[in-house]
């Protein structure tokens, strides 16, 4: 009987601790992810962070990219000084421009094609982020000059 008593006394004993002592278990988790959680949001943020960075960079190398071959294309293809042969025989004279095809081009619509907006000048910088030129020759008295092809 005695011992049933000490026993009946110290189950009533537990049940009076027991949720003092849960009280401190969840405490001391908490105070234990915490850490881990801090840890794992700040990784997340910087993860983020990087990855826009990247995406940015990416987009000015794209449209530094588009500029070039715009500047290549203008100085081989478009605005080059043709010999006035027959169609199918002419000549083509690269880094030798005809003012006159170089100012029939359509900026406007060629950007529009790319995705881009630029202008192109003889001599003088045009508005944008990246300017990009070639030195070529104009016209017949063959002037040494540069064309900038400007945007971004």
């Amino acid at each position: 009987m005695y011992i049933r008593k000490k026993l009946n006394q110290c189950k009533q004993d537990d049940r009076r601790a027991n949720p003092v002592g849960k009280a401190f278990m969840s405490f001391d988790i908490l105070f234990g992810i915490l850490p881990i959680l801090l840890m794992i949001i700040y990784v997340m943020n910087t993860a983020q962070f990087l990855s826009s960075k990247s995406a940015e960079a990416r987009l000015k190398q794209q449209n530094f990219d588009k500029l070039v071959s715009v500047a290549d294309q203008l100085v081989k293809k478009s605005a080059v000084k043709n010999s006035g042969w027959s169609v199918g025989e002419e000549a083509v004279y690269p880094n030798w421009i005809d003012e006159n095809a170089l100012n029939g081009i359509d900026t406007k619509s060629f950007g529009k094609q790319l995705g881009l907006t630029f202008t192109v000048a003889l001599d003088t910088r045009g508005n944008g982020a990246y300017c990009i030129y070639r030195i070529v020759v104009v016209g017949d008295k063959k002037e040494i000059r540069k064309l900038f092809v400007c945007g971004g």
